[in-house]
């Protein structure tokens, strides 16, 4: 008896501490304003592909990558019920973006593998407008940043506090390990911070690049919408279709869906933590530790149903979630076929 009412208390106690977790985790700022935006991938044949773009376009000027990317933000922008437009290599809370080298060129050289490294995104100049990341000091960019004009960048306020602590970094000169900017780039704005890695995860130290200066071949569309942006995308697309017929959208959300799937996650995050800390009841495990979806932890298609599943009633002998690629052990202890496939709970996370 003594056992049991301690594991209980043990159990109550983990169980409320995870609650309030998940709680500052819907609570976490990511830095972006997700509502009424659309978010969708464009990926171009390649960065400097010249025929990326019909050659009777009207009122386009320019080859490429850049000026696809440029025209492409401008007509959706001028479409019926949008607000603005900004392009971006990621997202946030995208799970993780590029990740690179920084040089300080005012300060001596450290050793070759102890340089300090920052997150790299190519951007647009309305990309801070859109997904209203506020400008602390200096300027954003400017249309006129573009390849052969001088070098510029933006620096995250993480960045700002962490290599430049009391000092002011503007007009200071860096190196960073992507995009051609190795050598040197003025540091011209900072700007507020922005999670690109996980949703319990602190903002990470950020350099901004403007996609004119350095063109990508895949950039994410953000769309910001006077009411619903998931019925933007089909025109989206035709705007797309007008400039290339055979560009496809890929991996198009709202930014609401993205914050949504990414506080799965994290929770999901925490729930492996409980059940793994948490003392074993023999053989048997809670239902929250029962019940999680496979696959959909490997491949990040978390959807509310799965959620449900993991803070809901267990679901059925054989019951498959919708949206789920595969169930666990113990949903499935009836189905044999589906228990081939089907994953323990533990390795599913």
């Amino acid at each position: 008896m003594v056992v049991e009412v301690a594991l209980a208390v043990v159990l109550l106690t983990g169980a409320g501490l995870m609650i309030k977790s998940f709680g500052r985790l819907i609570a976490t700022p990511s830095g972006v304003d997700a509502e009424n935006v659309l978010t969708v991938r464009v990926n171009l044949p390649s960065a400097d592909s010249e025929v990326v773009v019909r050659p009777d376009t009207p009122g386009f000027r320019g080859v490429g990558a850049a000026a696809f990317f440029h025209q492409l933000e401008n007509q959706v922008a001028a479409l019926p019920g949008v607000n603005s437009v900004g392009l971006s290599n990621c997202h946030a809370l995208a799970g993780g973006c590029n990740g690179t080298i920084i040089w300080f060129r005012d300060r001596p050289a450290v050793p070759s593998g102890a340089e300090p490294t920052v997150g790299v995104h190519f951007v647009s100049a309305d990309y801070f407008r859109t997904m209203r990341i506020p400008l602390l000091r200096g300027r954003l960019f400017r249309d006129t940043d573009r390849e052969g004009s001088l070098k510029v960048v933006l620096i995250s306020d993480m960045a700002a506090r962490r290599f430049w602590p009391g000092d002011d970094p503007l007009g200071k000169h860096i190196g960073v390990g992507q995009g051609g900017f190795n050598e040197r780039a003025e540091i011209v704005g900072i700007v507020g911070d922005v999670r690109y890695g996980q949703m319990d995860e602190p903002p990470q130290p950020d350099v901004y690049i403007s996609h004119l200066q350095s063109p990508r071949f895949s950039l994410v569309l953000f769309a910001r919408t006077a009411g619903n942006p998931a019925a933007l995308t089909k025109s989206v697309q035709h705007e797309v279709h007008s400039l290339n017929k055979d560009l496809p959208l890929y991996d198009v959300k709202t930014m609401n869906q993205r914050i949504r799937d990414a506080t799965v996650r994290a929770r999901f995050s925490a729930i492996r933590r409980f059940c793994d800390d948490r003392p074993s009841a023999g053989k048997r495990r809670d239902v929250w530790c029962d019940v999680l979806p496979g696959d959909a932890a490997h491949a990040g298609n978390w959807n509310t149903d799965c959620a449900r599943r993991v803070f809901g009633r267990r679901t059925q002998a054989g019951g498959s979630a919708r949206g789920c690629t595969h169930t666990c052990w113990d949903c499935n202890r009836r189905d044999r076929r589906a228990r081939r496939h089907a994953r323990p709970c533990n390795d599913a996370l």
